[in-house]
């Protein structure tokens, strides 16, 4: 009898197939359950070994031992004379053929939901649908499974390096981090998500980490089905976590996009992992913009310095919180200068590509009055992190500055569509709709970042500089009010409270809460329009004259001082000081007026016409229209506006125009009255009937609005 019928005859081919095609289907189930049940990225390996290991073992029992009627029994104990074996033959062919089917049906279900056994494959190309096809993703904050649930920032932290990584990426669109991260700890699936994000695959996971040992899991899934594309369990000791980001980055883009390679971070984002947690927290607390948050960002990222002076995001950390406390803290500008610019030269040095340093610096060199070097700066950290929405309202609101309202206009509603999530972005771009004539979209938006965020005080505050842009004053005031609640030590929200009340004429209500700011922070100065009445024409030049000798660099404090003397009857010196408040503002391209200067250019105009030279006055009144009109291009509607509209038909002594154009300003929900009767091109109007009307019109609904507030006791 030759060996193979022997084989045959005892059943040992028919055992072997049968443990093949078993083996085959306990891999699959593996492969699909490990991202799902958190198993170990050997366990595949382990699984497969030992159904190797199990194979010989398996041959050599079905030699020695055969299945009877009466059980297992040794082969060489049985008599073949009486021994029919037929049903136990036909019994395991019908075993073998149904675990066949079995196979085949998953394999025809694999390639039918376009995946594959292997991590990543080719379920690139042949997936239902095509991943090919996608060209949009979020990465969703990474939860933290820790036994003591306190690796919350490392979690956050690996998912924001993701992004960030991912979104080098040219044709991926990668949702911004707040609005992906906005969906911490909300029970939804990723349909729901994806759709609400506008993106066709999502990035989660895990982070468990237990003293020097950390597993990080991570799945990537197409919304459309929900099906997995690619998933890994990494068991790695802790300090591995940016090998552990870069291999996922890798394994997603080769998922994405076949045969192209992902990037990684520089070497100067390479740090230990107590330095990277303490940066991690630094980076999310100086966003929520409060005074609390931001000292704590602060020393968040010394300490991150501290554990490794070589880490160029830390100093880069360090030196926006330190920015961003004289925005929202107690700091001023010039307490924070020389730390800042400190910061920022050291983050440059370690790495010179690093966006976030660009962007730091171009805000300072905003604050400095360097409109020109900002915009390069800003420019130069967007061409670096072209996502970043933060970067591009910043280098929107520039834009404006220098008149390049389209542009502005695109970035701002580019940020939005990168991260509609964003309390700051979507605030900015909240005031665009404002300008461009929906009030109501634009509130609807900010009264929707309040249910977002509704203990941080940027969107209230946003929300009352938009009553304050419709005239609403007496809407304006409750919402800051709760800002200043949040925020009681910001001498900012008490200082824009104080204005609410002066453009409301409540002069004791004013008074009060800019005495508290200048409690808080005594460098608050009274700005011009305290002074802009009858009687107060010596304090207004006197306070405009220490402002400008406090800070004789910033072009407003000059225009400032020209105003007051302009008003108070000396144009000759008036011309002196706007004369250099405009070439201290001129746009790269030589423009003389921008959007910056606009009211400047008006005034100094009328005042080169009170000094006979009517000429260079009209050069400049034809540069204001030429704004104007690049404001009208992009259906600008804010009340300032039509106060240009006034004033250039005042130039042109249109009294038609101007009577009827005073009316409209009504209308509009101006609120700055003062201006209007104080500002010396319109006084040659203010016995006009209809002018007069209109001014009390505007007096009449301030009064109004003022009562309002008394009479819910604010």
């Amino acid at each position: 009898m030759s060996l193979l019928t022997e084989l045959k005859r005892r059943n040992v081919v028919r055992a072997a197939a049968l443990y093949a095609v078993g083996s085959w289907l306990i891999l699959q189930v593996v492969d699909v359950t490990d991202g799902v049940l958190g198993l170990p990225e050997w366990t595949m390996r382990l699984v497969a070994f030992l159904l190797a290991l199990g194979f010989p073992l398996a041959v050599i029992f079905s030699w020695i031992f055969e299945i009877t009627p009466d059980g297992i029994q040794r082969e060489s104990k049985l008599d073949r004379s009486t021994l029919d074996n037929s049903e136990t033959t036909r019994r395991l062919n019908l075993v073998v053929i149904a675990l066949l089917i079995i196979a085949i049906g998953l394999f025809a279900w694999q390639q039918y939901r376009g995946q594959s056994t292997e991590p990543f494959s080719s379920a690139a190309q042949n997936g239902a649908g095509g991943t090919t096809t996608i060209d949009s993703i979020a990465v969703l904050p990474f939860e933290d499974f820790s036994p003591n649930r306190d690796q919350g920032y490392l979690a956050e932290g690996i998912a924001d390096t993701l992004l960030h990584m991912l979104s080098q990426l040219e044709g991926l669109r990668v949702a911004a981090r707040t609005s992906s991260f906005s969906y911490r700890g909300k029970n939804l699936d990723i349909a729901t998500i994806g759709g609400e994000l506008g993106v066709g695959a999502v990035l989660e996971g895990s982070v468990q980490r237990s003293k020097d040992t950390l597993r990080v899991i991570a799945q990537l899934i197409r919304v459309s089905d929900q099906s997995h594309l690619w998933s890994k369990t990494f068991d790695r000791p802790a300090d591995d976590i940016f090998a552990v980001q870069d291999e996922i980055a890798r394994e997603v883009v080769a998922t994405l996009r076949p045969g192209i390679l992902a990037g990684t971070d520089p070497a100067s984002a390479r740090t230990s992992v107590e330095a990277y947690e303490a940066y991690l927290r630094g980076a999310q607390l100086w966003q929520r913009r409060n005074t609390a948050d931001i000292e704590a960002a602060i020393d968040a990222f010394r300490q991150a310095i501290k554990l490794d002076p070589q880490y160029a995001p830390g100093h880069a950390g360090l030196a926006r919180a330190f920015l961003f406390s004289s925005y929202y803290g107690e700091r001023d500008r010039e307490d924070v200068e020389a730390l800042v610019e400190t910061e920022v030269e050291r983050a440059l040095q370690l790495d010179s590509e690093l966006a976030d340093g660009y962007a730091t610096l171009g805000l300072l060199r905003r604050d400095q009055n360097q409109i020109e070097e900002s915009i390069e700066l800003l420019e130069k950290a967007l061409g670096l992190n072209p996502n970043d929405a933060l970067v591009m309202v910043w280098l929107g609101s520039r834009y404006s500055n220098i008149g390049r309202f389209t542009d502005a206009e695109a970035l701002f509603a580019r940020a939005y569509e990168i991260d509609p999530l964003n309390t700051f972005v979507s605030g900015a771009y909240a005031s665009l709709k404002a300008e461009t004539g929906d009030t109501e979209g634009a509130i609807a938006l900010v009264k929707r970042n309040i249910t977002l965020e509704p203990d941080t005080p940027l969107p209230y505050t946003t929300l009352s500089q938009l009553y304050t842009a419709n005239g609403r004053l007496d809407l304006a005031v409750p919402p800051l009010l709760q800002a200043i609640e949040l925020t009681p030590g910001s001498a900012q929200h008490l200082e824009g409270l104080a204005t609410l009340y002066l453009f409301l004429e409540d002069e004791e209500m004013a008074e009060s809460y800019m005495s508290q700011a200048r409690a808080i922070n005594p460098r608050i100065e009274y700005h011009n329009y305290w002074f802009l009445r009858p009687g107060d024409e010596k304090r207004l030049v006197e306070n405009a004259r220490r402002r400008l000798e406090r800070h004789p660099d910033v072009p407003e404090h000059l225009a400032s001082l020209a105003e007051a003397l302009a008003t108070t009857g000396d144009p000759a010196a008036a011309a002196e000081y706007y004369e250099q408040a405009m070439a201290a503002t001129r746009s790269p391209d030589g423009k003389t007026v921008t959007g910056r200067n606009l009211y400047w250019a008006a005034s100094y105009a009328w005042t080169l016409d009170q000094l006979g030279r009517r000429d260079e006055g009209e050069v400049l009144m034809r540069e204001v229209r030429t704004v104007l009109k690049s404001l009208d291009e992009i259906s600008y509607r804010g009340s300032a506006l039509i106060v240009f509209v006034l004033l250039d038909n005042s130039w042109r002594d249109d009294r038609e125009a101007v009577l009827a154009t005073a009316e409209r300003l009504v209308d509009s929900g101006y609120v700055q009255v003062r201006f209007i009767e104080s500002a010396p091109m319109l006084q040659k109007w203010a016995e006009e009937p209809r002018f007069a009307t209109a001014m009390a019109a505007l007096r009449e609904r301030l009064a109004a609005q003022r009562e309002a507030l008394r009479a819910q006791g604010l």
